[in-house]
């Protein structure tokens, strides 16, 4: 798996420079999906705490079946 490289040593530098790479960028992913949470709950905070409750669901359908 190594034929590219000089040796097995740069080999093994070179996928762990890969990995740690990887890594970063899989952690960048993360804090950018934290960033777009953190907006979508403060854009849809009234849906999420009083519109979209159970609570109120239940209310609107007793309120659908008697009209």
């Amino acid at each position: 798996m190594f034929r590219a490289y000089t040796d097995r040593a740069m080999a093994m530098e070179n996928a762990k420079s890969g990995a740690l790479a990887y890594i970063q960028k899989m952690i960048m992913d993360v804090e950018l999906g934290i960033a777009k949470l953190i907006t979508y709950r403060n854009e849809h905070h009234e849906d999420l705490n009083f519109n979209l409750i159970d609570a109120n669901i239940r209310k609107f359908k007793r309120q659908m079946y008697i009209k």
